[in-house]
């Protein structure tokens, strides 16, 4: 088995409200993200929420979805953690997290 390691961001806190935001205002690098699958997303079948402290705070974006999507279906063990922390200003995310998604493939 190869550790494999994709450096990503989140995407679309914005649009997830102010619980959301405010989640995303406590991460610090290290952080841990949950990630889900969501297969039956009508915007992308390979969709991947990511959840912090049990809010939904956003998404991988579609660009590194792919081969996340496909380790969490085979149920590979994922692991993500915030790399860098989101710049939010009043209500809004400015500079979305940066994340690395390490995951294993055999």
């Amino acid at each position: 088995m190869i550790e494999r390691t994709i450096p990503t961001v989140l995407v679309g806190g914005n649009f997830k409200g102010a619980v959301a935001i405010d989640a995303m205002s406590r991460m610090i690098k290290g952080s841990v993200i949950k990630l889900q699958r969501e297969p039956d997303n009508p915007a992308d079948a390979r969709a991947v929420a990511c959840y912090f402290r049990d809010v939904h705070v956003g998404y991988i974006p579609r660009q590194t979805n792919p081969r996340i999507a496909e380790a969490l279906d085979r149920g590979a063990p994922v692991n993500c953690t915030v790399a860098a922390p989101p710049v939010i200003k009043g209500s809004r995310v400015v500079v979305e997290p940066k994340l690395t998604v390490s995951y294993w493939q055999s």
